[in-house]
């Protein structure tokens, strides 16, 4: 997935949620959106071999990401 896509991606979330009247989920549903997209591009990237952390912090490290969020 490529950040073009992760956009896409993410603005899909936040219409979903918003037209549901879901909004109190969307900081969870874009956190775990992250999650898949970091995932899958550490993968692409890293050996399985190697020893690497990625550490969250603040919203995102709680799992609450918020649309327009820095990361």
């Amino acid at each position: 997935m490529n950040i073009t896509e992760l956009r896409t991606l993410f603005q899909s979330v936040r219409t979903t949620l918003t037209d549901n009247d879901s909004a109190r989920f969307l900081p969870s549903k874009l956190s775990s959106q992250m999650d898949d997209w970091l995932r899958q591009t550490a993968s692409s990237l890293i050996s399985d071999s190697s020893s690497t952390l990625l550490l969250a912090v603040g919203g995102y490290g709680r799992g609450e990401l918020f649309p327009q969020s820095d990361v």
